[in-house]
């Protein structure tokens, strides 16, 4: 009888603790919304404005993903799915266009401090171009008055980007 009670506890423990920690994305629709790239210094994190203008956003919907990684113009991908990991504090989303393909995981860092870590894998579709992959911090586009900000305004000629801290997860 003791054995069946332990296990009986042990079970309603392990149930409750995944549930608990499960909702901290609730639904899918956590995820989706616009996205802000941070950056890191001595001071913590913070919004960066470059010279050039291109800062690193994400935006996601039930249907799509549009990637703006600063370089060239935003990429939107079609959603194939969206899922919530066993680790529960991670919910994992792929996309698609007619070039390539992108897995990305965005895992919860600190819910408090709105600190969200998305690593991304681009698979070009034609195979003798290379896989690459990154990771950015990222706060909620409606966070970002919650963060210092820097801008690196250039008037009549373009300045040096500053350069920050790499991200430590």
């Amino acid at each position: 009888m003791k054995n069946i009670t332990s296990i009986i506890i042990i079970l309603i423990i392990v149930v409750s603790c995944s549930k608990k920690t499960n909702k901290n994305w609730k639904e899918n629709s956590k995820l989706f919304g616009e996205w802000s790239n941070l950056e890191r210094d001595n001071n913590g994190y913070l919004i960066y404005k470059p010279c050039n203008g291109n800062n690193n956003s994400v935006i996601i919907n039930k249907n799509s993903v549009i990637y703006d990684l600063g370089h060239e113009s935003p990429d939107t991908l079609k959603i194939d799915s969206i899922k919530i990991l066993k680790s529960l504090n991670e919910i994992e989303f792929s996309g698609t266009n007619e070039f390539y393909s992108i897995k990305s995981i965005m895992r919860i860092i600190d819910i408090e401090k709105k600190l969200y870590l998305l690593n991304w894998e681009l698979k070009p579709k034609n195979s003798s171009q290379k896989k690459r992959n990154g990771k950015m911090m990222m706060t909620r586009k409606g966070n970002e008055k919650d963060f210092r900000l820097i801008v690196n305004a250039c008037d009549n000629e373009r300045k040096p980007e500053k350069e920050f801290l790499l991200i430590e997860y």
